[in-house]
């Protein structure tokens, strides 16, 4: 909530939800009987490579079938794919249920393009 104390508004609160680096913003502020202005302009970054998060999980399919496209993503903090990542990332296989002797093949190796690596077939 915005505090207001000796005529000084404070917005403790305010956020901006993606920023890619590039881009120049300015706010502004605006109240009834005067004049609005606007602030000096600032460069919202993305935050730094925080977590792995599957972005197109694998779906269900028959055994020796291939895959439809998997994609990895790392991400910031705030949720950003973290697009300065280009680092490698490994797919494996873990039995939730069934057969142990389950192995997963094809590429399983790739590396990131600004924070995402697609394990396609």
């Amino acid at each position: 909530d915005t505090v207001i104390v000796s005529g000084v508004a404070v917005f403790p609160d305010l956020s901006i939800d993606l920023g890619d680096g590039s881009t120049v913003y300015t706010l502004t502020a605006v109240a009834s009987d005067l004049a609005s202005i606007t602030s000096a302009s600032f460069v919202v970054h993305r935050g730094v490579p925080y977590i792995l998060s599957f972005t197109v999980d694998p779906v269900s399919t028959t055994g020796g079938a291939t895959l439809s496209t998997v994609t990895v993503s790392c991400l910031d903090s705030a949720g950003n794919v973290a697009t300065s990542y280009s680092d490698t990332i490994t797919v494996s296989l873990l039995p939730y249920s069934g057969t142990d002797s389950a192995t997963l093949s094809g590429t399983l190796t790739a590396t990131a393009v600004n924070g995402v690596a697609n394990f396609a077939t």
